[in-house]
């Protein structure tokens, strides 16, 4: 396996082994001794800046979660292999500007992993709500 990463590998926060990080260490180090411009690479990143790849074969997975693409971005996934969105509305949205090289997967969620709790925070009945998102005019 190769292994390029995007910043620092810093695996503190997982339970990995000892084994697993040196594993992980070698490959990121034999990286430039062992790329191929015709081994296929995957990237998992953002649509923006994620047009940089070691390979000639690009994959890309995303998690894209705007109502529209940039002209950036749909140029971005036309010069990848494959592009695959965390969940079919993206694939939908970008589909819209004519791209036929997208997929979706989903993320594991599903109806069964949200159930109403039968518990009230607040005596009075009360109902809270948080409407949060990110400061972007098209999210």
């Amino acid at each position: 396996m190769l292994y390029l990463p995007i910043g620092n590998s810093d695996l503190s926060a997982y339970n990995a082994t000892d084994e697993f990080k040196a594993w992980i260490q070698s490959a990121a180090s034999n990286f430039l001794k062992s790329y191929s411009r015709d081994i296929p690479s995957l990237k998992i990143w953002h649509i923006n800046g994620s047009h940089q790849f070691p390979s000639d074969k690009r994959y890309l997975c995303t998690f894209q979660e705007s109502d529209q693409g940039t002209p950036e971005e749909i140029n971005i996934i036309k010069n990848t292999n494959k592009t695959f969105f965390c969940g079919e509305y993206s694939k939908d949205v970008f589909s819209d500007y004519g791209l036929t090289n997208i997929d979706w997967f989903p993320l594991g969620f599903d109806e069964e992993s949200f159930q109403k709790l039968e518990k009230n925070k607040y005596n009075d009945n009360r109902i809270n709500w948080l409407i949060a998102g990110k400061a972007e005019a098209r999210k």
